[in-house]
């Protein structure tokens, strides 16, 4: 009996530690890890305070944090998008909607012109009614991306 308890505190101890490991894609691969170009989409005025620059600093932050410096003019690059839409109830300003959108771009020229091409994506909607909400969110979906970033580029 006690082997058996100790077989099911091994297997769901495994279990919630694979759910942190990130996971290796060969589209997220890139000759220079350490060094990235990010572009930030601007964001529209909203309730929340949810800005471009915000956006930008929380993510050069994590960024540095782990060992990855922000560059201009690299190929691929990080691009993130985030959309927000004011929720109104009844006349009374409820929160905000808005989809997080992080991915690794590449751009280049074809016969027709410059194409970009999302290599990976991460991101997803959510609903808050503050900033700190919008940056908890935001930040989990970063984490994310950049563990399978590391994960990818660190073999």
């Amino acid at each position: 009996m006690k082997q058996l308890s100790i077989l099911i505190t091994l297997l769901i101890g495994l279990g919630f530690s694979s759910a942190c490991w990130g996971e290796v894609h060969e589209s997220l691969k890139v000759t220079n890890y350490k060094n990235i170009e990010l572009l930030v989409k601007p964001v529209e005025d909203n309730c929340l305070g949810i800005s471009a620059k915000n956006i930008e600093l929380l993510t050069k932050l994590k960024l540095l944090r782990n060992g990855i410096k922000t560059v201009s003019d690299s190929n691929p690059f990080i691009y993130i998008d985030v959309s927000v839409i004011d929720v109104n109830v009844g006349g009374k300003k409820f929160g905000a909607a808005y989809k997080i959108e992080i991915n690794l771009q590449d751009s280049g020229f074809e016969k027709e012109g410059v194409y970009s091409n999302s290599l990976t994506l991460e991101g997803g909607l959510c609903i808050g009614n503050s900033y700190k909400t919008f940056e908890r969110d935001f930040e989990e979906f970063l984490d994310k991306f950049i563990l399978n970033y590391l994960e990818s580029n660190m073999e």
